[in-house]
């Protein structure tokens, strides 16, 4: 002969009659397992009259389990784009499931650095799996701006302006310009370095330096015959 027996559920100390099975077992039947209603957002707390062992008594055959929220978390990471890279340390929320927490972007991020992309959300529910999200982060543009000047005139004879990012490798180098010479004597020492926040400039020097001309074949004669 069959008994009925009851699983009732709570929920932070709340019963929820929706939840109640109500189930069969034989005379005696140790019942060592009862339907899973955790939802992926509670554990058990606690269980009174479990194992159950069937009786005739139907007040005595009720289980009664208590679910409580999980614990879950939250990482926010900030890292270097196309990296794992951390420009600040992680953070990491623990909380019960459902409690809504708010992230934000670093305070103590270097200056060299800017944000190119947040999380879909700022305001973010825990789960019952830990969750986490990135900001990311490039170091900024950067420029080394390159000047040909003619040393005694001051004359700016050409430009040209190097582009990268902040803390990448630069190397400026002089150029061939029609009737000038580059002083080698006054080589920047800036001409090769690593890109700043601020506009490098590097400064190459000039003399003039007029080619030699081959003259015109009538000239010449015109010369003789005189």
């Amino acid at each position: 002969e069959k008994f009925d027996y009851k699983v009732m559920y709570y929920y932070e100390g709340k019963l929820d009659d929706t939840k109640t099975e109500v189930l069969k077992g034989g005379y005696e039947d140790i019942i060592g397992s009862y339907p899973d209603k955790s939802e992926g957002k509670y554990e058990v707390e606690k269980t009174e009259n479990f194992p159950l062992k069937v009786s005739m008594n139907p007040n005595s055959n009720i289980i009664k389990v208590y679910y409580t929220k999980k614990m879950s978390s939250i990482t926010v990471h900030y890292y270097l784009n196309n990296t794992t890279t951390p420009v600040s340390q992680d953070v990491v929320i623990k909380d019960y499931v459902d409690t809504v927490h708010k992230i934000k972007e670093a305070s103590d991020i270097a200056e060299k650095y800017e944000l190119v992309k947040k999380p879909d959300s700022e305001e973010i529910t825990m789960t019952g799996e830990p969750i986490e999200v990135t900001y990311v982060y490039k170091l900024k543009d950067a420029e080394v701006i390159v000047n040909h000047v003619e040393k005694s005139t001051g004359k700016l004879l050409e430009t040209e302006t190097l582009k990268g990012l902040v803390d990448e490798q630069y190397h400026a180098m002089p150029k061939a310009i029609k009737g000038y010479k580059v002083i080698s004597s006054e080589t920047p020492l800036n001409e090769i370095g690593k890109m700043t926040l601020e506009p490098i400039t590097v400064t190459y020097y000039y003399e003039y330096a007029p080619e030699q001309t081959t003259p015109d074949k009538t000239e010449v004669e015109g010369e003789k015959d005189t």
